[in-house]
């Protein structure tokens, strides 16, 4: 019976060891092993795990374009007409090195690229692009010209100089003779005219109604005359008002113009002579040396009327400096009469004062209507080079200076 048991127990054995090796397991003990104990608590023990053990585990397949696992790539070659790259360090013992032939890495400080169809502006670290320039900071000249010169674009004739701040219109009845401007600066504005012509027999003068001294600037230029505006015109004779603040009511302000014709001519050597001035004379030595002359001690000024009784030629020692003037009479005689005081050939700047009402002077003795003056007299001049020239004038043109210029 217990044979029967055994051979029994030893058929299972195998039906299970079979069964085993269709599922996959691993072999029980040795085909050729004898059936003790041992090899059946060997196989129970196997049959015990591989009953419990876990599902094999498969890799997934590696995504389209990558190596499979395991895959070693070959070393990289140099492409031709390229030396072979340096012998690399195994794997093992460092990283990866670069592929020599890659471009280089970008410059991390290097701007970023832009659109070759972008605008200037959206690359605001380009190196080389123009910087956007700041607006001009505009000047109370720079405001002021552009202002005037705006109003005055259209006038037929008009003579702009944006550089120089100043702008001319043609005046008068002959083309090209006459032009009255407007100069701007920080301190305020002038108003110039100018003969463009030599040797023009005009006279012209300023007057601003209600002012009591009217003070013109004077000058006179030989040869090829003064350039203004950049060349585009040229001044024999120029007058003008300085430094007039810009709210002035330019319609106080009127231009004249005269037809002028000589009369009288002489110098100041000869007045001087007629008073026997001799030698160089100090104040003190003048008062008591010369005849026929008034005295202002207090301003250390001499009076020398001269023949005909509408003018008076003075001279003052101021600081030191020795200035002649020629004071023209309040008479009836003068209102029809110009006058001029100048260097004989050469070019100076001079000053005339209109007086409404006249000036008095030395206690009322002289009513001064006018007064001439020599500006910056140069050095060592002598009385017989200050020519004294008087006028006939008619002919009177007056012109508004607000609205030849629209100030």
């Amino acid at each position: 019976m217990l044979g029967m048991m055994r051979r029994h127990e030893r058929r299972e054995d195998r039906r299970e060891r079979r069964q085993d090796r269709r599922n996959g397991g691993g072999s029980g003990g040795g085909s050729g092993s004898g059936g003790d104990s041992g090899s059946d608590s060997s196989g129970d023990e196997k049959h015990s795990k591989q009953k419990h053990a876990p599902p094999p585990q498969h890799a997934p397949p590696p995504p389209a374009g990558y190596p499979p696992a395991g895959y070693s790539a070959p070393p990289p070659q140099a492409p031709a007409g390229y030396p072979a790259p340096p012998p690399q360090a195994p794997a093992s013992h460092a990283p990866p090195a670069a592929n020599p032939y890659a471009p280089p890495a970008a410059n991390p400080y290097a701007p970023p690229a832009v659109s070759p169809y972008a605008p200037p502006s959206a690359n605001p670290y380009a190196y080389g692009a123009p910087a956007a320039a700041p607006p001009p900071v505009l000047t109370l000249a720079d405001q002021k010209y552009a202002a005037i010169a705006g109003r005055l674009r259209g006038t037929p004739g008009l003579v702009e100089d944006p550089a120089g701040h100043e702008c001319f219109v043609p005046v008068g009845d002959v083309p090209g003779l006459l032009y009255l401007g407007a100069k701007c600066h920080e301190r305020g504005l002038d108003v110039i005219v100018i003969i463009t012509r030599p040797d023009t027999p005009m006279f012209l003068d300023f007057i601003i109604a209600g002012k009591a001294d009217t003070k013109v600037l004077r000058q006179e230029t030989h040869g090829e005359g003064r350039a203004l505006a950049q060349g585009q015109l040229r001044a024999f004779q120029e007058i003008s008002l300085e430094n007039l603040a810009y709210d002035t009511d330019f319609s106080t302000i009127t231009l004249y113009v005269f037809d002028r014709k000589p009369v009288h001519h002489t110098n100041a050597g000869a007045v001087v002579m007629d008073h026997g001035w001799r030698g160089a004379l100090g104040f003190k030595e003048a008062a008591q040396t010369l005849t026929n002359i008034e005295v202002d001690h207090q301003e250390e000024e001499v009076y020398m009327p001269m023949p005909g009784g509408e003018t008076v030629l003075m001279v003052d020692w101021d600081q030191g400096n020795v200035d002649i003037k020629l004071a023209v009479l309040a008479v009836p005689s003068t209102f029809t009469k110009a006058f001029e005081l100048s260097i004989k050939g050469k070019p100076v700047k001079k000053y005339s004062r209109m007086y409404n009402p006249p000036k008095a002077k030395l206690g009322g003795r002289f009513q001064l209507a006018r007064l001439y003056e020599l500006d910056d007299m140069p050095y060592g001049t002598g009385f017989g080079e200050i020519e004294i020239h008087i006028y006939d004038i008619s002919n009177t043109r007056p012109h508004s200076v607000k609205a030849a210029l629209h100030l």
